[in-house]
């Protein structure tokens, strides 16, 4: 199946047997899918290894094909990192909002750009690593120049 061809309710089943490889329900307002595969470690053990037999040269084109699934269902989320390979989860809270940092990407320190979709008011950006970060508001969103984490980062939106 193509990454780009699924369509809702999504239907795959595997060849020999019939049995169900992917699984979709509806949860309260959401949707939970379930693989028939682990995708993380599909993904995570054909990357190549480095010397250290560390997983690295991760693919923006292997990820897109994992997540398509789930944005096809459920739409992009409200946080979009510039760099595809950085995982990027918004977490929210009473006192504010902060977006954890994975990177996969090892382009650690590249200039990058991290936006979040927030009506709530906004008064100093800062990284845990970095200290007070440059952003602009424009509407409900709040774009934020920052860098590539090395490896991981927290951003506090108050």
């Amino acid at each position: 199946m193509h990454p780009h061809s699924f369509r809702w309710p999504l239907s795959f089943r595997y060849g020999r047997d019939g049995s169900a490889g992917v699984v979709v329900r509806e949860l309260g307002r959401g949707r939970a899918i379930l693989f028939g595969v682990m995708l993380g470690h599909l993904y995570r053990q054909n990357a190549p290894l480095d010397e250290n037999r560390k997983p690295t040269g991760y693919t923006p084109e292997r990820r897109a094909l994992i997540e398509k699934p789930a944005v096809s269902g459920a739409g992009r989320g409200r946080v979009g990192f510039s760099e595809p390979l950085t995982e990027a989860i918004l977490v929210e809270h009473g006192s504010g909002l902060a977006v954890c940092l994975s990177d996969y990407s090892e382009r650690h320190g590249a200039d990058a750009v991290l936006r979040v979709e927030t009506e709530r008011p906004v008064g100093e950006v800062f990284s845990s690593l970095g200290g007070v970060l440059k952003w602009k508001r424009e509407g409900n969103v709040i774009e934020i120049s920052c860098k590539v984490p090395t490896p991981v980062d927290v951003i506090v939106l108050q």
